[in-house]
């Protein structure tokens, strides 16, 4: 996977509609939250031109994780859950299958429950 750092104009990138080449980027870094990438798209078998942010989380759904123990309630213990994605994050024990949690997409790291 490429960083936003690798990201130039004229490069192609395999998305899930398709090969896309980049016509604009922009790293837009606004005074209050976090910065974010800005990016115009052009589909190369439909010419279609969309526009395309880079977001901070997303959420998701677990699709499956242990059962958490009544009474093990350490707040700093964690267990591995599987999205609707297929990626793998440590969560806190309290999350059970069927939970939406948001994850940040920079890191796959569990951030709070949705």
């Amino acid at each position: 996977m490429a960083s936003t750092n690798d990201v130039r104009p004229g490069q192609a990138l395999d998305l899930e509609g398709g090969i896309f080449t980049i016509l604009e980027y922009q790293h837009v870094k606004p005074g209050k939250g976090r910065a974010f990438v800005r990016m115009r798209l052009r589909n190369l078998e439909t010419g279609q031109v969309l526009d395309r942010t880079l977001p901070a989380s997303v959420e998701v759904e677990v699709t499956y994780t242990e059962p958490g123990v009544r009474g093990d309630r350490v707040s700093a213990a964690t267990k591995p859950a599987t999205t609707q994605t297929g990626l793998v994050v440590q969560v806190p024990l309290f999350v059970n299958i069927g939970d939406r949690i948001r994850v940040d997409t920079r890191s796959g790291s569990y951030i709070t429950r949705a």
